[in-house]
């Protein structure tokens, strides 16, 4: 089994990558693995929720906004998005293995997006037993 603290390190390194992106909060339980994630910059919303989608891990939303400031309410800056893998759904190893393939989906994504070196790409995949990406 890969380590939780290891695989958590190395997503928070890549989530870094995406522009507007910071890992808020991250929680190794026995019962879930999750991280909370503050986006500033509207286009990575879309590649951290396919991303997630792509590795079955749900996304849930909410906003932080301080009580009673309206204009506060449609800024980037106060909404959260946490992703969690459940261990009811094939215990410690599967709900490690939902965030492991997360973390191979984000690496294509951002070598695609000129974001990530092969190089780097390509160690984290091996880490993950993840498809290369060409050189």
């Amino acid at each position: 089994m890969a380590d939780a603290q290891g695989t958590i390190a190395e997503l928070n390194a890549l989530l870094r990558r995406l522009p507007g992106v910071s890992v808020e909060s991250t929680d190794i339980q026995s019962t879930a693995f999750s991280m909370t994630l503050l986006v500033t910059q509207a286009p990575s919303i879309g590649p951290v929720v396919h991303c997630a989608s792509g590795a079955n891990i749900p996304v849930e939303v909410w906003s932080a906004s301080p009580q009673g400031q309206v204009e506060e309410r449609a800024s980037l800056a106060h909404l959260r998005y946490r992703l969690s893998s459940s261990t009811t759904h094939g215990g410690r190893d599967a709900a490690l293995d939902r965030f492991i393939m997360f973390g191979n989906f984000l690496a294509w994504h951002l070598h695609a997006s000129g974001l990530l070196p092969a190089a780097e790409a390509n160690r984290v995949l091996a880490l993950w037993n993840g498809r290369q990406v060409a050189a």
